[in-house]
């Protein structure tokens, strides 16, 4: 994907949510840069210079797109075939909310995905700064680290740098959970579709490492 239509794209998503202008620009900013970092894993595993942990993460998450592509019946596409080196302790950090009387959680609306409880951001002091205002709103709140992010499919999602640095079990789930999003997203079906990933991640990386073991 070219640098112009990358940017195009997250453009037109800003103008058509009519809401949030601010928050969709700044992450479609910063999404575009991750993105437009990419690096294909097939051409890194021919240097010399790669660290052999991360040469073996590199070819173990190879063999997880497989494996979810033949035998969880994900889809796969492009995901996870490149990776893209992130500055800082995480790529993204999750602001929830909650009210002091109700047993809800706060949502914010986007375009396409619908009604959710959580909003991202790439830098940590943007996520604290908005937590503070919630705050002042009276309202219960959590800021939290991601390894990871899905684009639910619309863009070939690297595997990160930070994501990478995990041990190999959490980083197959992390792969997997992912991959679920990008195959199936139900539209401001929160609870679903996290409880849904987190299945298929957990007994998917289960399912892998079972059948890896078998095959030696």
């Amino acid at each position: 994907m070219t640098r112009r239509r990358l940017l195009g794209l997250v453009v037109c998503a800003v103008v058509m949510s009519g809401c949030g202008v601010g928050y969709l620009l700044r992450a479609g900013y910063a999404e575009a840069r991750v993105l437009l970092g990419r690096e294909p894993i097939a051409a890194m595993l021919g240097r010399s210079d790669v660290e052999p942990g991360l040469e073996a993460r590199l070819r173990l998450v190879l063999a997880v797109r497989r494996f979810a592509a033949d035998t969880l019946g994900l889809r796969v596409g492009d995901a996870y075939a490149t990776f893209a080196a992130v500055d800082g302790e995480a790529p993204v950090w999750v602001v929830s909310a909650a009210r002091r009387d109700r047993l809800e959680p706060y949502t914010w609306w986007y375009p396409i995905v619908g009604r959710l409880p959580y909003r991202g951001y790439f830098a940590r002091a943007q996520a604290e700064a908005h937590a503070r205002a919630l705050e002042r709103e009276g309202l219960d709140v959590d800021v939290r680290q991601a390894a990871a992010f899905s684009t639910l499919g619309w863009f070939a999602d690297p595997l990160l740098s930070t994501t990478a640095r995990v041990a190999p079990v959490p980083l197959v789930e992390t792969v997997l959970h992912e991959l679920f999003h990008a195959t199936l997203f139900v539209s401001g079906e929160a609870t679903f579709n996290e409880s849904a990933a987190m299945f298929v991640g957990h007994q998917g990386a289960i399912a892998y490492f079972c059948a890896a073991a078998f095959r030696r």
